[in-house]
């Protein structure tokens, strides 16, 4: 369904029992305004595709990492700050030619 069509929207709003004011209030100029300056945000956090979330100043990205980002807020991430760090600072080994 094309969920450009604000009929096709309002319909699965309904269908999913959010208030049919919701897609007027998406329309407003201020709404738009809003989605302007959180995509703006996004992109100086280097999001690049939803779903995104920062955390931490780590970018998880896709639903494929989801179980990754329960792992992080438990404190259980399988990469320790410790060991990224000594990564960061191993010599470069290799450099690409720009073509």
């Amino acid at each position: 369904r094309n969920v450009v069509e604000p009929s096709v929207m309002g319909e699965v709003l309904g269908a999913m029992g959010f208030p049919s004011e919701w897609l007027d209030l998406a329309s407003q100029p201020e709404a738009k305004e809003r989605v302007r300056r959180q995509t703006d945000a996004a992109v100086l956090l280097g999001v690049f595709g939803v779903p995104s979330f920062a955390v931490d100043g780590e970018l998880f990205w896709g639903c494929d990492s989801l179980p990754h980002l329960d792992r992080f807020l438990a404190g259980e991430d399988p990469v320790p700050r410790d060991l990224l760090a000594r990564w960061e600072e191993l010599p470069v080994q290799a450099t690409r030619r720009e073509a």
